[in-house]
């Protein structure tokens, strides 16, 4: 029930971006792919300890996430296209997690 008026919301905030890197001919894929590099980077981060910038790198993979979907929507989305931001969406939902644990991991005795 809350997803629908929070999907209201993203859309009219992120459809007049979207509108425009179509226009330019930006790619959704491109939209995805840096997204996710910006995601590993958030993995990267945590593992160091990093936090602030970890969160920086998450909230804007997310920013992004949503934004490749309305880029596709306003282009035209395409089957290679969902497939590929899906797959790099649990491959960040894992990346995330498993830096944490290898941070919290401790040498046994």
């Amino acid at each position: 029930m809350l997803d629908q008026h929070m999907l209201a919301l993203q859309n009219r905030i992120l459809d007049r971006p979207a509108a425009r890197l179509a226009r330019l001919g930006v790619p959704a894929d491109a939209v995805t792919i840096i997204g996710f590099s910006i995601g590993l980077a958030s993995a990267a981060f945590l593992s160091a300890q990093a936090y602030g910038p970890a969160l920086a790198c998450i909230l804007l993979n997310r920013l992004l996430d949503g934004l490749d979907g309305a880029v596709a929507r306003a282009a035209g989305p395409t089957d290679r296209g969902a497939f590929l931001d899906i797959a790099l969406d649990f491959f960040f939902y894992a990346g995330c997690p498993l830096a944490l644990r290898l941070l919290t991991r401790r040498p046994t005795p």
